[in-house]
């Protein structure tokens, strides 16, 4: 599991970008898969989430609405979606999929 705290860039589909602070960690499921003669425990999809702040109530709304938010911390970048969040204090909770944009 890695853990990420700090500053990072909201990219959004029409190149508006949207600095932030975000919290975030990550986890990799372990999936079971078996041979011929043993099972072994092989690393499987990886997820992350946290927090971003905004701290502006218009940013977060528009980041909320975007179809394809990013999210960029230094050279890396990666898709993420909104499930919830306080869009008038300008903090959003996020989940993304696949590699995360920190380690």
């Amino acid at each position: 599991m890695a853990h990420f705290n700090g500053d990072a860039v909201v990219v959004l589909a029409d190149e508006a970008e949207y600095s932030c602070r975000a919290t975030l960690q990550s986890s990799t499921e372990q999936v079971s898969a078996r041979t011929f003669t043993n099972t072994t425990r092989l690393p499987g999809l990886t997820n992350w989430s946290g927090t971003i702040d905004l701290g502006d109530d218009g940013a977060a709304w528009a980041v909320q609405e975007a179809d394809e938010p990013r999210l960029r911390i230094g050279d890396r970048e990666s898709g993420f979606t909104v499930p919830g969040g306080n869009v008038g204090t300008g903090v959003l909770r996020i989940k993304g999929s696949g590699t995360p944009p920190f380690d």
